[in-house]
């Protein structure tokens, strides 16, 4: 049996022998090898072969094994470019690396005993070699490939099987080589195409690799067939580029009536679901996932109902050649003829971060691929209806879906309390950027811009020190923008979730909240009495659950505004009220007392050394603010101080 460390060992002894040759190059020159070694065994009647190892292979021996390769490519293949008609680089330029390369392959296939079969650990490792080429080139994480091949196995030998764009190459390879499978294999890379035939040859596959766009190759199979315009496979597994734009011509659709939007996400679930009869698997990333604009809501509704949505699966980071980019699986049944149990979709958070606390050593959380035959609710997973999706706005990020257990408890708790939507409570207001300021400022007001930054431990909301310019001709634009007494602020961008509360404003201050909030002002007559009642709520650990199940994004966290109006707000009674009027501002003012003793307690270390009295303490007004500055002691100080 291979271990890993095999594994490691023949992809090291590969690269020490390549040394600074170009990873693709290197990779294509073994690929070629193997087959070589297949194709063109030992020789008969004296003749010199590929595995002859009587004297050394040199350059012009290689070029015309190549020579003799691409001919007898060309007597069994009528159709497709020969691997072997050029290399995909210069060979190696170093002396004795070719031979060097000849002998790693021979060994391995003398101590393996895989003259007739090349295994798939050889394969993956070569074709990791080409990896640093082209980042959609490579292969998956072994874990989520096996993954993917226990889903596929349902389809048995006698199915036929699908894979589209770089990243497919390693599933393909690994399911063809495992099963014994048929596997088409389009990919737009001329050289990943030549390598994956090589191996493919080398190991005796069923696998038939093609050179092109997988979108435009779909449409000529659709023009090669009007009569019969079926061009799908038993199971279909598309890794389409991600976060890319198509700007093609044609028919994106391949007739699956779905509206084709020019993404590289949509134009993969659209290959996905015309490609697959059974089982159609498609990896996509996050950001795809919590997309709700009015077309990405009708494109998702269409592909969900028309085409059998079964599974989401959230899978860790790093599952693409060690990048940290975060993806999800999408499953669909699209011609099976089975629907979902009870028409609801499994949502699954296979992320693993509940497995890793408990000490499981791999990145999927264990029993993963049981989880998926049986399709039932676990800890890791839960089944949703279309309606529930539907009323999200068709977001189908799992962790929407998928909630951790205190989470639950904080929503069956709000279930059994009266509650409405935040929009029923509070009125919205998301600040603008300013117009660039184009006259003289005006000199009557100073203007500061609250920042997330100016919110303390407890939610208040300090004096800002950024001062903005505003101008006659950008006054009016800061009308609605200017905080109030009782607003309560809401980060929506970057930080989100923090919430902060406008105890009080300075007469000769405009203070205007900065773009990262969104500004919540209590109606008229509205449930709550009070706004601090709506800032304690927000700023709970309901509340802040509750946002963050709600964050999207992945550089930079956000809330879409309308989960935000759609945030159910927990409604206590008047009594409960007023007691949490009470206490909240019994809790502003003990931050207040505790600000007032930072600042002592900073003004006595510094008057601890006098010599630095003078150059740390001087008592300048700031520019700003008129106030003095103050220079607070770090946690670790105020902690030393205190003891």
């Amino acid at each position: 049996m291979v271990t890993e460390t095999d594994t490691g060992k023949f992809r090291e002894a590969l690269r020490a022998i390549g040394g600074s040759s170009d990873p693709m190059n290197l990779a294509m020159t073994v690929g070629r090898m193997l087959a070589a070694a297949r194709l063109d065994p030992p020789g008969v009647d004296g003749e010199t072969r590929f595995c002859d190892e009587n004297r050394e292979l040199t350059k012009p021996d290689w070029l015309a094994m190549l020579g003799v390769l691409s001919k007898q490519w060309g007597r069994e293949h009528r159709r497709g470019e020969s691997p072997f008609d050029r290399p995909a680089e210069r060979p190696p330029e170093r002396p004795g690396t070719l031979e060097q390369l000849r002998r790693l392959v021979l060994s391995w296939l003398r101590s393996e005993d895989a003259t007739t079969k090349v295994p798939d650990w050889v394969l993956q490792s070569t074709l990791e070699l080409a990896q640093p080429r082209d980042f959609f080139a490579g292969s998956l994480d072994p874990e989520v490939r096996d993954l993917i091949d226990d889903m596929v196995g349902v389809v048995g030998k006698s199915g036929s099987f699908f894979c589209a764009y770089g990243f497919s190459a390693g599933v393909a390879l690994h399911i063809a080589a495992t099963r014994g499978v048929s596997i088409t294999l389009d990919v737009e890379q001329d050289g990943l195409a030549s390598l994956c035939t090589c191996l493919g040859l080398a190991a005796g596959l069923r696998l038939q690799v093609r050179h092109g766009d997988p979108i435009k190759l779909a449409r000529s199979d659709l023009a090669a067939s009007p009569l019969l315009p079926d061009i799908s496979y038993d199971a279909a597994i598309v890794i389409p580029p991600f976060n890319m734009r198509r700007h093609e011509s044609g028919d994106e659709a391949l007739g699956t009536g779905l509206p084709a939007l020019g993404s590289g996400e949509t134009a993969g679930i659209i290959l996905t679901v015309a490609r697959a009869k059974r089982l159609g698997i498609c990896l996509l990333p996050n950001s795809f996932l919590f997309k709700v604009t009015k077309a990405d809501q009708i494109f998702k509704d269409r592909a969900i109902r028309d085409f059998n949505l079964e599974t989401v699966i959230a899978l860790p980071r790093g599952i693409f050649g060690g990048t940290s980019l975060p993806a999800a699986m999408v499953i669909f049944k699209p011609k099976s003829g089975s629907a979902r149990k009870d028409g609801r979709v499994l949502m699954v958070d296979a992320r693993g971060e509940r497995d890793r606390q408990t000490g499981s050593r791999g990145r999927l959380p264990e029993g993963i691929g049981e989880l998926l035959r049986t399709h039932e609710p676990t800890e890791i997973s839960a089944l949703v209806s279309l309606d529930e999706i539907a009323a999200n706005d068709f977001n189908l990020s799992v962790e929407r879906y998928v909630l951790e257990p205190a989470a639950l408890r904080m929503r069956d708790l709000a279930a059994k309390a009266t509650s409405v939507s935040l929009d029923d409570v509070a009125e919205f207001y998301r600040p603008q950027a300013l117009p660039k300021a184009l006259g003289p400022t005006l000199p009557k007001e100073r203007f500061f811009e609250v920042g997330a930054a100016n919110i303390d431990e407890v939610g208040l909301v300090r004096r800002p020190t950024k001062e903005v310019v505003v101008t006659a001709e950008t006054i009016q634009h800061t009308r609605r923008a200017r905080l109030e007494r009782g607003d309560v602020l809401l980060v929506v961008k970057g930080s989100v979730g923090k919430v902060g509360f406008v105890r009080d404003v300075p007469d000769d201050d405009v203070w205007l909240a900065s773009q990262s909030f969104v500004v919540l002002r209590l109606r008229r007559h509205g449930p709550l009495i009070d706004p601090r009642v709506l800032h304690r709520f927000l700023s709970s650990d309901l509340g802040r659950m509750t946002l963050q199940r709600l964050c999207v994004g992945i550089t930079v966290p956000g809330l879409q505004m309308a989960d935000v109006r759609r945030l159910q707000v927990m409604i206590p009674s008047i009594e409960e009220q007023n007691a949490i009027v009470r206490d909240v501002e019994a809790l502003f003012d003990l931050q207040d007392r505790i600000e007032v003793m930072l600042e002592e307690l900073g003004e006595r270390q510094l008057r601890m050394w006098p010599d630095r009295h003078t150059e740390q303490n001087t008592d300048t007004r700031g520019s700003l603010g008129g106030e003095k500055k103050r220079s607070l002691p770090t946690r670790a100080n105020r902690k030393n101080a205190s003891q």
